[in-house]
């Protein structure tokens, strides 16, 4: 036996296992990294429906507050803010940035622009040195009065907006 050469099949032996440990290992952070991004994923469609609500309640903030521009700037402002809070997004808060809104004058009304910003806490993205994920978002919404009738569409507006005659309240 001394002269003699093992049989190639005995060389081998345990190959697989070494190709199976290194393919174990991608697989795992594959699969840990689809997690991780699933679970940001919701996280942004939780932000992104915050974020929706509060430049909403804003603009109708702003719609409805009597009184000069700056005044329903103020309200609109601090109505999107209080809508995001509501939702669990309060700027400082747990990592969360949800800077002042900002309330752009238009010809006919204006326009609320709310983001968000909040740490995504990874689970298993951890093992390869991201901790977390900052998931963004921004929501915008217009309102004003309807100043002409090319393109109009239906809208929905308060019963109290009305005399129970149907004539409008407001000019």
């Amino acid at each position: 036996m001394d002269g003699q050469r093992a049989d190639p099949a005995q060389r081998e032996r345990g190959q697989i296992l070494v190709i199976f440990a290194l393919a174990l290992v991608v697989i795992i952070g594959m699969v840990g990294l689809i997690l991780d991004s699933g679970s940001a994923f919701a996280q942004r469609r939780g932000e992104q429906n915050a974020a929706d609500l509060a430049s909403i309640a804003g603009a109708n903030a702003y719609l409805n507050t009597d009184g000069s521009v700056a005044v329903r700037t103020v309200a609109a402002q601090a109505a999107a803010l209080a809508s995001a809070t509501r939702n669990g997004y309060t700027d400082g808060v747990n990592g969360a940035a949800v800077p002042t809104p900002t309330v752009t004058l238009m010809q006919s009304g204006v326009q609320v622009r709310v983001s968000i910003t909040a740490p995504h806490a990874n689970t298993f993205s951890r093992i390869y040195g991201q901790n977390s994920w900052d998931v963004s978002v921004e929501a915008a919404a217009e309102t004003g009065t309807v100043d002409t009738a090319t393109g109009a569409a239906p809208w929905t507006m308060s019963m109290d907006a009305f005399n129970p005659d149907g004539t409008p309240k407001y000019d």
